[in-house]
């Protein structure tokens, strides 16, 4: 989602759709990176037509480093660009050493003309 992209651009964060891939240009996963999906309904009707969905945007940032800056850089930047956050929550895994900030973002448009 175009959005999705563009309002993390400032925050200078890689950002994948789904999952990292491994390329040859970036064959490990950067020290912090994000990955995102999408789900879409239509949430507005009137006189029986479609007028508004809303997208809802699960957001993962995974890092091996201290998230704070990262987490604040994200809020902002999807705030800034008509998000609304609807749940955050932090985990570690040990194991892997990487902490995992995971969000669900909302925003609502209106139907295409």
């Amino acid at each position: 989602m175009k959005l999705v992209q563009t309002a993390l651009s400032s925050t200078k964060i890689p950002v994948y759709l789904g999952a990292f891939r491994a390329t040859t240009s970036v064959p490990k996963p950067p020290k912090s990176y994000c990955t995102y999906t999408t789900m879409t309904k239509e949430v507005f009707h009137t006189d029986d037509v479609f007028a508004a969905y809303e997208t809802f945007v699960y957001l993962n940032m995974w890092t091996t480093t201290d998230p704070t800056a990262n987490i604040a850089k994200v809020r902002n930047a999807m705030r800034t660009n008509g998000f609304s956050m609807v749940e955050e929550r932090e985990e570690y895994d040990e194991e892997t050493g990487l902490n995992l900030v995971i969000w669900t973002w909302s925003i609502q448009q209106e139907a295409d003309a």
